[in-house]
């Protein structure tokens, strides 16, 4: 049996770098940016994933990608989940053993988003092939159905998962179901429920729900290990201040530049010192100098005060 993915705490989805003139993948960035995850707290990165705009790159790329990524969590001792999901099966089954290989920490996978499962039984049938591939890889599925349109009830899902897929280890769940997430929580303790909605984090924590994979993580790790820390110690009121500020500032970006994910890519040259570029086509760039200007707007309005401001 696969020994579970023994994981707790905030785990960041990294950003891909892309160099601002061409797209192309930015691989002198990436030791800095494991420098940067580890001075800041942050134990685990996911590579490959929405945030790190995964299926706009080439298997090829995905590939280099995630061996870099590889080279500074070894040098750094970072665990490393990485998304192999969301293409054809074949290109998420060879994602799945390249992974393996590199001797990632866990799998992540989303599900075929063309012929979308229908329910519990046909998603875990789903990742089975892909544990077939990676039988000795804790896999997790992405439940993220605002972009997949995969409605499933993930307790059902689960339930079928521990019987038919060897390597399940549980669920990053990105869905606004705090109930449905404390009932994986529930289902035992070899399963991992990563909470993957920041504007949230302080209920979540509450309910139990003690491991997240949350984008702001690259832009602010402070405040959002700070909300986690608050209410372990009791100091709810403290988390509340925290959540309240850090969502000010996510709804001022959302409205600045027309998308929360966009807008934190754009600003880590300003909160990291770590030039991402913008994202790839399809989606809209940030030009610099409005991400230069929403920064100068989120601190001449003050939303995110020192941590220790209110202790």
């Amino acid at each position: 049996m696969v020994k579970k993915f023994d994981y707790k705490g905030c785990m960041a989805p990294v950003f891909t770098p892309f160099f601002r003139d061409s797209s192309l993948v930015n691989y002198e960035m990436i030791p800095k940016y494991a420098d940067y995850m580890v001075s800041s707290g942050i134990k685990g990165v996911l590579v490959n994933g929405s945030a790190g705009e995964g299926l706009t790159m080439s298997i090829a790329e995905r590939k280099s990608v995630l061996e870099a990524w590889m080279v500074e969590a070894k040098r750094c001792k970072l665990a490393v989940m990485v998304q192999i999901g969301g293409i054809l099966l074949n290109g998420a089954i060879e994602l799945a053993k390249h992974a393996e290989s590199q001797g990632v920490s866990a799998l992540l996978c989303l599900p075929d988003l063309f012929y979308k499962p229908s329910n519990g039984t046909d998603l875990a049938n789903y990742l089975k092939f892909i544990s077939n591939a990676a039988p000795n890889t804790p896999l997790l599925y992405y439940h993220i159905p605002c972009y997949t349109s995969v409605y499933i009830d993930m307790v059902d899902f689960t339930n079928k998962a521990i019987e038919l897929v060897p390597t399940f280890a549980g669920v990053k769940y990105t869905h606004n179901n705090l109930q449905e997430a404390n009932q994986l929580l529930q289902m035992g303790n070899h399963l991992s429920v990563f909470v993957g909605n920041e504007q949230t984090l302080a209920g979540q924590k509450a309910l139990g729900l003690d491991s997240c994979i949350v984008v702001s993580a690259n832009c602010f790790p402070d405040y959002v290990q700070a909300i986690h820390t608050s209410i372990e110690t009791g100091n709810v009121k403290h988390a509340l201040k925290l959540q309240n500020n850090l969502n000010a500032t996510l709804n001022l970006i959302e409205t600045r530049v027309g998308g929360m994910t966009l807008g934190l890519k754009a600003l880590m040259e300003f909160t990291a010192h770590i030039d991402c570029g913008s994202a790839r086509p399809p989606q809209n760039k940030v030009p610099r100098e409005s991400a230069e200007a929403l920064w100068k707007e989120i601190c001449a309005k003050k939303l995110l005060p020192r941590i220790d401001h209110w202790s």
